[in-house]
């Protein structure tokens, strides 16, 4: 099983206990990644066929979830940084020797991630999108996600990602953000992104501060 494809696992079980959080027993079962990561709808589509269900990363398996899928397609992705492959093994041997030093961790870590940069220009970070005068592969991944949300006629798109050693995070239009905003009772660190007004904050702020509930303003 790949990096990303556990990465997807671990998405569709944390926003299932998030979707049934006023159960008595919250469950992880709600929503699972699509299969092929939405391969079937784009291959259907280029035949002018429509797939139920079969759009994104993100596809519900139990009806409890449909709703949630009704109206927002969900993209995931994992492991994409300025750095190249952040490999485990490496940090635990780096910390060691660190350790055996008695030098600093930190400093120790900056000098691991500082070799491993890449010039692809294939940037993720929002300093990197603002110095180069390529398109970011966040904003590729944006278009190509809401030209599927345009096809399957679902009302709003979320992309999750997570860059090695960094946050998940969470990316919605600025619509979509204005609504989220409204149900959460302290304010959350946002940053707002590109001509297309995306803003981008911490996956685990959105479930742990927004309650599903707040989808009711969404279907109205």
């Amino acid at each position: 099983m790949s990096k990303g494809s556990e990465f997807e696992k671990h998405v569709a079980k944390m926003l299932s206990f998030w979707w049934t959080q006023d159960e008595d027993y919250p469950r992880d079962d709600i929503f699972y990644r699509t299969h092929g990561s939405g391969s079937r709808h784009t291959s259907r589509m280029k035949k002018k066929k429509t797939t139920a269900n079969a759009a994104g990363d993100l596809m519900f398996i139990d009806d409890a979830g449909e709703p949630f899928i009704r109206n927002f397609i969900v993209e995931i992705k994992s492991g994409y940084t300025t750095t190249g492959r952040i490999r485990t093994k490496d940090i635990k041997s780096i910390i060691e020797k660190a350790k055996a030093k008695k030098q600093p961790i930190e400093k120790a870590l900056r000098g691991y991630t500082a070799g491993r940069l890449k010039r692809s220009g294939e940037t993720i970070d929002a300093l990197d999108y603002i110095d180069s005068d390529k398109e970011s592969v966040l904003m590729k991944w944006w278009k190509k996600l809401e030209k599927e949300r345009e096809e399957t006629n679902r009302k709003h798109s979320i992309l999750i990602f997570k860059r090695d050693l960094k946050h998940i995070c969470m990316m919605v239009h600025m619509d979509l953000w204005m609504i989220i905003v409204d149900f959460i009772p302290n304010k959350m660190n946002s940053l707002c992104m590109g001509d297309d007004l995306t803003v981008i904050f911490r996956f685990e702020e959105f479930i742990t501060k927004v309650h599903p509930t707040f989808i009711e303003e969404i279907k109205r």
